[in-house]
């Protein structure tokens, strides 16, 4: 039998990675629908200069808390955390519900290049949090396949978000009252929904874009909106393979696969810390012994 450690790992990985290999789409999804231009919307000014002010507010204020949701199938993500653009670093609670597996709640701080932790919160029977562990020392201990996917979990490149990213690589097209329409990177917006999926389709850099829908508040810069079914048209225009098991995405891309991010409380001042050292513990080869480890922690 798979020990529990592991065994919640692979769960969490696996489950985001519903996406790569097609979810159920039986359950009736509540998504997060994408405006596009009204025919009759007047002019509002140069939705680039527009895109561009409000950007640069983001940049300036530095900090700020982030929420991505999504609806897909019988999955339910949710991930919530805050960041710090100037140390390039950011935490992340970061859930996943499927009906046959419950919630399963993830913790994650990443700091720079050189830092990266998680801990299990919830799920899979457990009665308190585990302690922290480090997401690159996993490589150490035979579950090399799984660093990848648990960093672009939470973190983006060197502690950015990814939905941050969408935004400082985001071009602006056309404006529809508060909404600017135009395109970023594929990689964060399919990485910001699963860690699995950028992986899935094949996406290894930046240089690839897609449908995106930027939402404005008094002129501030407050989310963007996606779908699944534009992340994979877009992606087979870039000359992508979308693998067979995720084209159900495409027929159902009215109806389901909404993608939403909130930005809130930006410049607001916060600290962002490695876990203390009496609660990180060291992976070990053996999955007993890191069991025990991870449990060893006391209760908050």
């Amino acid at each position: 039998m798979m020990p529990a450690m592991r065994f919640r790992l692979a769960v969490l990985l696996t489950v985001s990675a519903c996406l790569a290999t097609g979810c159920d789409t039986h359950a009736d999804p509540k998504p997060a629908a994408v405006s596009r231009p009204s025919e009759t919307a007047a002019p509002q000014g140069d939705p680039k200069e527009a895109f561009r002010d409000a950007r640069l507010d983001v940049l300036e204020a530095n900090t700020g808390f982030y929420r991505v949701s999504a609806v897909l199938g019988p999955l339910t993500l949710l991930t919530q955390g805050q960041y710090d653009l100037e140390r390039e670093a950011t935490t992340a609670r970061y859930s996943i519900a499927q009906p046959d597996i419950g919630q399963i709640v993830v913790d994650a701080v990443v700091i720079g290049e050189g830092g990266g932790w998680m801990r299990f919160v919830s799920g899979m029977d457990m009665t308190k949090p585990s302690c922290w562990f480090s997401i690159a020392e996993l490589a150490r201990v035979g579950v090399e396949q799984d660093v990848p996917q648990a960093e672009l979990l939470v973190g983006g490149v060197a502690g950015v978000p990814l939905p941050l990213e969408v935004i400082l690589r985001g071009t602006v097209d056309h404006r529809d009252g508060d909404r600017l329409l135009g395109h970023s990177t594929l990689l964060g917006l399919s990485g910001s929904v699963s860690a699995k999926f950028p992986a899935a389709l094949g996406l290894v850099d930046y240089d690839k874009t897609g449908r995106v829908t930027f939402e404005l508040t008094d002129g501030r810069l407050t989310g963007w909106r996606t779908r699944m079914g534009d992340i994979l048209q877009d992606a087979e225009r870039a000359g992508l393979e979308v693998p067979k098991a995720m084209q159900v995405y495409q027929d159902y891309k009215d109806s389901m696969g909404g993608i939403s991010v909130l930005l809130s409380q930006t410049g607001r001042d916060l600290t962002i810390e490695p876990p203390p050292r009496e609660l990180i513990v060291t992976p070990v080869a053996d999955d007993k012994e890191f069991e025990r480890r991870l449990m060893s922690c006391p209760e908050e």
